[in-house]
């Protein structure tokens, strides 16, 4: 297929060599398909095909060919791999022998990381190692201190929290969920409710988040403790005596998210955590922490989830992609308790599909065949907790927590005391058989000296309640009569109460900035419930009211101080309307919110790219570029590259016109490209943007000569933005563009709207000269016309004067 129709919507990069021997040489480089060290007066955005233009003493017109980069800048220049756009007559086998290239002036590049190792080729997707070490979080409050290790589904990093002076555990995703807007919108929903989980053998989330360059993470608890696996890889297996105390703990805490509403969906030793503690008698313990809800994306209700997990710990529904429930995480338990007592998995292999299909369809080896001497009863529990069909297994973990209890009762006392150090059996913690109510439930009656229930109270009287709220200096109590208010604020959100939210939000911002959110404290519950405040899930109602007529001005400013949440909200309210006004809205509301909003915005242009042969997919996409925060942001800009090159001008038009902001000069090479786009809301785009980032070369000024002299059909708008762009021509091309214009301004026949606008450009550039040169041709020109240029001299003169 001919290169040749795609030329035109490359970037161009410009080679200005002092050699006449360097076109010969660069061409046959070319025609053997070679690569060549060439100084460049602008870097290459990235390592996609380039156009680039060859000068060289004597020759009129430059030597087109086709570049790819292939990598940093050297010594030497740019190393290019480069193709000829027509066959030679004699066409080369082998590409010629090294030739240093001189360029007529010296350029100096100084390429950001980012720059570079986008030159160096496509960007590893995994996230992990000492890549983020040293780099802060959260507003500066958390820095990467260690890796610590790498996961499924990202790495955990050793923190240090700034104003807390404690260590933290962050789990940082990879790239490429960061990417996924529909994954970011569910993270930032279950990432909520895991925070919400409160629960002794449960790791504590004590936030999360995604930074203003997409990364997504978790801040957890940070545990001194050794996880079940490396239990496992010491001992092999496991004593009934340690294992029922430790997996009646792992019950525990999941009955406590299951009630909640989620599934942990990847129970496994890895994620069972063993902390050494002491029991209300002062023995010696183990207390489990189950950590890692990091693909619990969703609960019960999600029917289209993506099968994840480990394969080995997958329940056979969850092997299918079906909707889980509870009683999937109590199909992991029995893969771990049967791994406990036998040191090997029920179903293993090299391959997972073939663990896969075991989990379907073929049932367990009894324990005590594969360890005899296995305790019977133990047995039947592990079996029946790996019982192929849901409904046969225990209908929740309290069922099977209540059936290990019954083990452990048999123990004897002596042996469940702790005296033995390394196997002490724990006594189950006193919460774990009762959990608290689920979040939001009301009316409850935790303390005597409750003086007022939040029930109605919000509704009703939220400013007095709000008033008795901030009042209460007590930690405990002002936690629950916080957490107390979930329901309520769901259902103002859901009722589109926006005043009655506003003031909920402001009394517990005032509270959350009041002082440290240490845990336990007031400013951390206040936080905990800003985060709500801040759901996609919960603002949905919200946002499809600011996108309607007449919103109301506190709705706005609800949705912009939820930050990314709001905008993520935005966007699914946004993707169900189909009012073209809901358009501006949509746009000025994304505006508002402004930096926040950059990882919503980047991740949905990349899922909209494949898109665009769909009109609605491309109205969202033009209304996410429009929205664009104005802010330098490297990996956004690749993304904004691409669409800056669609062959749909609208959407060419509106990514042109944020690439100055996102990549400066780095940008150069694809708007001095994007000049030579047919359509003209891009070149007009081009223009202002090349001026914006301060690089009017005098390669800019010959594209732009034909425009300006009126070579080529053009409108008169197009005509002046590249007389408004000769204007802020760079020192170097200021000669070349003071000529150009002064040719056209004496052209006859010349348009009286161009003239003027002719006069202004040149009396800009040429002093007095200028000035007596417009006023010999205002004798000539009608006398309209001449008197604009009369008044346009003194005006000039007057200025120079002030």
């Amino acid at each position: 297929m001919s290169l040749a129709p795609k030329i035109g919507l490359l970037p161009v990069l410009v080679a200005d060599l002092l050699d006449a021997g360097a076109r010969e040489f660069l061409e046959s480089v070319a025609q053997a398909n070679g690569v060549a060290f060439v100084p460049l007066l602008a870097a290459p955005v990235d390592t996609t095909p380039h156009r680039l233009e060859v000068y060289t003493p004597g020759c009129t017109s430059p030597l087109v060919l086709i570049a790819e980069p292939c990598g940093p800048p050297r010594k030497q220049g740019f190393p290019m791999k480069l193709q000829a756009t027509r066959p030679a007559a004699t066409p080369s086998q082998q590409p010629p022998s090294e030739s240093r290239l001189r360029p007529r002036r010296e350029t100096t590049h100084r390429l950001s990381q980012r720059h570079t190792r986008d030159l160096l080729g496509p960007e590893e997707e995994e996230v992990g190692g000492d890549d983020l070490i040293g780099r802060t979080i959260l507003g500066g409050k958390l820095q990467l201190e260690t890796f610590v290790g790498r996961g499924g589904m990202g790495s955990v990093y050793k923190a240090q929290h700034r104003e807390l002076r404690i260590p933290m555990a962050v789990k940082v995703l990879h790239e490429a969920y960061q990417r996924d807007v529909e994954f970011c919108r569910r993270f930032h929903a279950e990432a909520l409710s895991s925070s919400r989980l409160d629960h002794p053998n449960l790791t504590r989330v004590l936030d999360f988040g995604q930074e203003p360059d997409g990364l997504l993470y978790i801040a957890m608890e940070f545990l001194a403790g050794t996880s079940l696996r490396e239990v496992l890889e010491v001992d092999k297996t496991l004593e009934p005596k340690r294992i029922v105390p430790v997996m009646m703990q792992v019950c525990a805490a999941l009955f406590h998210a299951h009630s909640r509403g989620i599934i942990h969906r990847d129970i496994k030793p890895e994620n069972i955590v063993l902390v050494p503690g002491t029991n209300d008698d002062g023995d010696d313990i183990e207390v489990v922490k189950v950590c890692d809800f990091g693909i619990a994306l969703g609960g019960p209700a999600d029917v289209g989830m993506r099968i994840a997990g480990t394969p080995e710990y997958m329940s056979p529904e969850q092997c299918a992609g079906a909707k889980l429930d509870a009683r999937s995480d109590v199909y992991a338990v029995g893969v771990v308790l049967y791994e406990l007592m036998t040191g090997r998995l029920p179903f293993h292999g090299d391959d997972p599909l073939m663990i896969i299909e075991q989990h379907r369809t073929r049932e367990p080896v009894p324990p005590s065949a594969v360890a005899p001497g296995i305790d019977p009863a133990l047995e039947r529990i592990t079996l029946k907790a790996l019982a192929k069909d849901p409904d046969a297994r225990y209908a929740t973990m309290r069922d099977l927590r209540a059936d290990l209890r019954a083990l452990l009762d048999e123990v004897p006392r002596e042996l469940r005391t702790g005296a033995a150090k390394k196997h002490a059996a724990p006594a189950p913690p006193t919460t774990a058989s009762d959990p608290a109510p689920p979040p939001g439930t009301l009316g409850v009656t935790a303390t005597p000296d409750r003086a007022f229930s939040p029930v109605g109270a919000i509704p009703s009287a939220p400013a007095a309640f709000l008033g008795a709220l901030t009042t209460t200096s007590d930690p405990v109590r002002f936690r629950e009569l916080a957490r107390a208010l979930e329901s309520p604020i769901r259902k103002l959100a859901e009722t589109r109460d926006v005043a009655a939210l506003s003031l909920v939000v402001s009394a517990f911002e005032s509270i959350a900035t009041a002082g440290v959110q240490s845990p336990g404290s007031r400013a951390e519950t206040a936080a905990s419930m800003l985060r709500l405040l801040a759901d996609p899930q919960v603002l949905g109602s919200i946002a499809e009211m600011v996108l309607v007529p007449d919103a109301p001005e506190e709705a706005v400013a609800l949705i912009a101080r939820a930050g990314l949440g709001g905008a993520y909200a935005l966007y699914s309210a946004r993707v169900k309307m189909l009012d073209p006004e809901a358009r501006d809205r949509f746009v000025g509301a994304l505006r508002e919110i402004g930096v926040p909003a950059l990882p919503l915005i980047r991740a949905a242009l990349e899922r909209l790219e494949s898109r665009t042969a769909v009109d609605a997919a491309v109205d969202l996409a033009e209304d996410l570029l429009l929205a664009m925060p104005p802010v330098h942001d490297e990996p956004t800009g690749q993304v904004v590259a691409r669409y800056a090159r669609s062959p749909k001008p609208g959407l060419a038009a509106a990514a042109t016109a944020t690439l100055p902001h996102l990549w400066g000069v780095r940008a150069h090479a694809l708007l001095l490209g994007l000049l030579e786009y047919p359509a003209e809301e891009v070149r007009l785009a081009a223009m202002t943007a090349l001026r914006e980032i301060g690089t009017v070369d005098e390669h800019v000024v010959r594209k732009l000569d034909p425009i300006v002299r009126g070579a080529v059909p053009t409108v008169l708008s197009l005509r002046v933005a590249a007389l408004t762009a000769l204007r802020d021509a760079m020192p170097s091309a200021r000669r070349e563009a003071s000529a150009m214009l002064l040719d056209a301004f004496l052209a006859p026949d010349q348009d009286p709207e161009m003239t003027f606008e002719l006069a202004k450009a040149l009396l800009k550039m040429g002093g007095r000269p200028a000035r007596t040169l417009v006023l010999e041709r205002s004798e000539s020109c009608t006398p309209v016309l001449r008197e604009r240029l009369v008044a346009l001299v003194e005006a000039k003169k007057t200025a120079r004067s002030g």
